[in-house]
Order: C-alpha cells, then sequence, then structure tokens
C-alpha cells in the first residue's frame, strides 16, 4: 500500500473490526517505531485536511474540532490508540506491477500513537462503517489469505470480482463453507457470526447456546471475526469449558500463570522423555459452517517460558475470533449477501 504524491509505501494491520485507516505521520508527538520513515504530509501534493463540516468527520466516534480542521482520537479494544488530523489522501494498491491509485481517501495521520503495530505503520479499517476502506473503495465484496504468524511470506488480499474461492479449493481442503453475518444494532460496523457451539477432541462442549448469542437489551455479547485482534477470546463460561476439555485430554501437567493477562491454558515443555502426547483437535461450530482447525491455528509456544500454550484467552463480554485461528484459511467478506465463507488454504503459495 503506497500512500501520497509521490506515493511512499508501507504496510499496516488488515483489521476487520474497526473502521478508521490511520498511519503514523511527522511530526510526531508520540509515536510507535515502524521500519520505514514516518508519513510527512508536507511532502505529498494531494494531502488535503478535512473541514470540521466534512461527512467523513461525522462519522468519527468522537469527532473534534481545531481551527476548522477535524481532529480525531480512536481508540482499540487492547488499549492501543491513535489521535491526528483527518484529511483526503491518494492511496495506491496493487503488486507484482500492476497498480491502481485511488484519490480522495479519508484517512487518519497520526501524531499522538499508541500500542503494537507488529512492524507496521498504522492500520487499515475493514469494518462496515463508512470510513472503512472497503466501504470508501464502494468493494461489496473483499478477501483475505493469512499466512503463519511468523512467515515472512506477505498475505494476501483482494477485491471486487478478484475476491473468489473458486481457484482455492485443493484436493485435501474440502469444500467452501459459508455462514451468515447476523447484525448487532449496538455495533452495525462489526462482522458478527452466529457461533453454535465448540468440539474438543470430537466431541461437543457443553455450552449454553446463550453465551454466544448478542444481549438485545444492550447489545453486548456475541461473537465476531477480527483480523486486527491475535489470538481468540472466547466468553468465560465457553473458554471454561475448553480448558477443561484440554486439561482432560492433553495429559500433561499444567504450567503456573503468573499474571492473568498471559495465555492461561499452558502445559509444561517439553514433555518428559519418550512421553508421546497428542493434542485434541479443536472445531468451531456456526451456523451452516464448521472450521475445522489445524493444530498449529490454536497451540503455540510462549516464548518467554517456554510451555505449550492454547491460544486463547477468556473474556469477559462476547467473544473474539483472532487472526492466529483463520490463518492459512482464504476468507470471504461477502457484504452485498451478508456471509461469510472460508476453505483451508496455504496461503504462503497463493
Amino acid at each position: 500500500m503506497a500512500i501520497g504524491t509521490p506515493p511512499r509505501y508501507y504496510s499496516a494491520i488488515l483489521d476487520t473490526g474497526s473502521d478508521l485507516i490511520w498511519t503514523q505521520c511527522a511530526p510526531c508527538m508520540l509515536c510507535v517505531d515502524q521500519p520505514t520513515p514516518y508519513f510527512d504530509p508536507a511532502r505529498s501534493s494531494s494531502y488535503a485536511k478535512l473541514s470540521c463540516s466534512s461527512p467523513m468527520c461525522g462519522a468519527l466516534y468522537y469527532p473534534l474540532c481545531y481551527q476548522n480542521t477535524c481532529v480525531y482520537q480512536y481508540f482499540y479494544g487492547d488499549s492501543a490508540n491513535t489521535a491526528g488530523v483527518l484529511a483526503n489522501e491518494t492511496f495506491t494498491f496493487g503488486t507484482n506491477g500492476t497498480w491502481v491509485t485511488v484519490p480522495r481517501i479519508a484517512f487518519g495521520c497520526g501524531n499522538l500513537n499508541a500500542g503494537s503495530l507488529f512492524n507496521g505503520s498504522g492500520m487499515v479499517g475493514f469494518g462496515r462503517g463508512p470510513l472503512s476502506l472497503v466501504s470508501q473503495l464502494g468493494a461489496p465484496r473483499f478477501s483475505y489469505c493469512l499466512t503463519s504468524f511468523m512467515s515472512p511470506v506477505p498475505s494476501r488480499l483482494y477485491f471486487g470480482a478478484y475476491a473468489t474461492l473458486n481457484s482455492t479449493s485443493t484436493s485435501d481442503s474440502g469444500p467452501v463453507q459459508s455462514t451468515p453475518f447476523i447484525i448487532n444494532p449496538a455495533l452495525p460496523t462489526m462482522y458478527y457470526l452466529n457461533m453454535t457451539g465448540i468440539s474438543v477432541g470430537g466431541d461437543r462442549l457443553a455450552v449454553e447456546p446463550s453465551v454466544f448469542a448478542i444481549n438485545e437489551e444492550d447489545g453486548t455479547g456475541g461473537v465476531i471475526i477480527d483480523s486486527g485482534s491475535t489470538i481468540t477470546y472466547l466468553a468465560q463460561p465457553a473458554y471454561d469449558k475448553v480448558h477443561e476439555a484440554f486439561v482432560a485430554q492433553v495429559g500433561l501437567p499444567l504450567a503456573n500463570v503468573t499474571s492473568p493477562d498471559d495465555l492461561s491454558t499452558c502445559f509444561k515443555w517439553p514433555p518428559p522423555p519418550k512421553r508421546v502426547v497428542s493434542m485434541p483437535e479443536l472445531m468451531f461450530h456456526f451456523d451452516g459452517a464448521d472450521m475445522d482447525l489445524p493444530l498449529e491455528n490454536y497451540m503455540l509456544i510462549d516464548g518467554s517460558t517456554g510451555n505449550l500454550c492454547l491460544a486463547m484467552a477468556p473474556s469477559d463480554d462476547g467473544s473474539i475470533i483472532g487472526s492466529f485461528q483463520h490463518a492459512n484459511f482464504h476468507v470471504l467478506y461477502d457484504n452485498e449477501n451478508s456471509f461469510l465463507s472460508f476453505i483451508p488454504a496455504p496461503c504462503n503459495l497463493i
């Protein structure tokens, strides 16, 4: 992705759990380290600040005004945040020598930023609100195929007619599966799914359907798919059942967890000599679709402790299907027909 005229190239986090497009900008009063120089609007001939009366300024959750310039503040669930000026700019997209330039994309030029960007320069919102990239491009559908978490191979992103799963199928990938989006009136820009259950080791866990349901009174609860969240967060009652099943089936001693922020279903690793350890299979069930997760999508070695951990954590509100869990799936968001489709795929080869 490139920003400005002349174009300057940046990487960013693809986030289906938010709308705003933003990058860190010079002069930067508080910024996160990134591998490229901060975007400097003074060096772009197409940069234009938006006024406080612009429709895009009105689309912000917390619009502010300073000398008739739209100023934004944006907050994320992991305590990351950004603040700066909302502006129009020319964006360039493409790969392999094929580039498309789109003028007047509204984005945040962030001068005060905090949180982790994982070597990116900002975030690109793919939610269903007017500020998101898909809304501004008028793209009725998009798809992505996320490579493994530590893979050096970049992930692929497709828009419009190029967003299709038809050519993804392989002999062992199984059929494309689809499940409808559901709308939460309290948070209509989020991609909510009707999760119906979880299986561990082939056994369906006894989780009440209400654990995954949206609370009709206040809009809390529910299940969203969010590429901007690294791991999956399960509502506490569902997480407890998953935890119990793994403890019963893995057969390794639990490791001590020193902080509530740590992954809490962790086992001492490596196992004793000559001890054969098998991990239970894990499957997420949705309305009309089952996501059979490969082992590398739900177990990881904690680099700080060396323990073998379930890549999930409990939530005191709703549930979030994170990017770690749907890596090496080609995932299609069809906003026109309101459904999500997915199929296992070797994303490093697509």
